[in-house]
C-alpha cells in the first residue's frame, strides 16, 4: 500500500487490505479495552471503590491532591 496511486484513484485490493487492517485494529481496541476495565477491576476490589469513584474522593495525600489541582485533572 506504499505504492503511489495512479491519478489518486485506490484499487479494489488496496480498499480491501486498508478495511482488514481498520477491522483488526477494532479488535485490538476492544480487547485493550477490556483489559483496562480488568485492571480498573482487580485495583478497585483491592480499594474497596466503585468506577463512579471520583480522583478527588479518593484518598490520597494532600500533595497528591494539589499536584492534580495544578495540572487540572480534577
Amino acid at each position: 500500500m506504499d505504492r503511489p496511486t495512479r491519478l489518486g484513484i485506490i484499487e479494489y485490493k488496496d480498499y480491501l487490505e486498508a478495511l482488514r487492517i481498520v477491522r483488526l485494529y477494532g479488535k485490538q481496541v476492544s480487547l485493550h479495552h477490556n483489559d483496562v476495565l480488568a485492571d480498573m477491576d482487580s485495583v478497585s476490589g483491592f480499594l474497596k471503590l466503585s468506577q463512579d469513584t471520583k480522583i478527588k474522593d479518593l484518598p490520597i495525600m494532600r500533595r497528591t491532591m494539589n499536584v492534580l489541582k495544578s495540572v487540572d485533572c480534577l
